[in-house]
C-alpha cells in the first residue's frame, strides 16, 4: 500500500508481516495517523518494522519495531532493532533502488544514494 509519506510492503520474513518504508526525511510522528488508517484497512494486528533510512540514514536507529493492535500503534512497544535479517534488508534495498528518485529527499549523502541506486548498499 503506497502513500506519499511511506509505503507498506507485505513480507514473510522474520517476525514482521509488514515493513513500512519511509519515502521522505519526515519523521514518522508526522504520519502516524495515516499509517494507522492503512494498517486498519489491512485488518492487521501484530508487529511491524519501520525502516527510517531516509530520515535517520545508515545509523543504529534506522529500524524500529512497533506493535499495531488493529487500531493504534502502541508506542510503549517501540523498540530499536539493530539486527535485521538479510531478507528484510533485501526488500528495503530493492524498494529504494527501484524508487531512487525519493532518495534525493533524504539525509543520505550523495555517495550513499549512488550506491543504493546501483544496488550495492542495503
Amino acid at each position: 500500500m503506497k502513500n506519499k509519506r511511506f509505503d507498506i510492503k507485505r513480507t514473510n520474513a522474520d517476525r514482521y508481516s509488514y515493513i513500512v518504508l519511509s519515502t521522505s526525511y519526515m519523521s514518522p510522528i508526522e504520519w502516524v495517523e495515516e499509517l494507522e488508517a492503512c494498517l486498519m484497512k489491512e485488518e492487521y494486528v501484530g508487529n511491524i518494522l519501520l525502516d527510517l533510512l531516509l530520515s535517520n540514514g545508515y545509523d543504529r536507529d534506522r529500524f524500529y519495531e512497533i506493535f499495531f493492535d488493529g487500531k493504534k500503534l502502541n508506542f510503549q512497544t517501540l523498540l530499536n532493532v539493530t539486527k535485521v535479517s538479510e531478507e528484510l534488508k533485501q526488500v528495503s534495498g530493492e524498494y529504494y533502488s527501484r524508487n531512487s528518485e525519493i532518495l534525493d529527499n533524504s539525509v543520505l549523502t550523495k555517495p550513499q544514494r549512488f550506491l543504493i541506486k546501483k544496488k550495492r548498499l542495503l
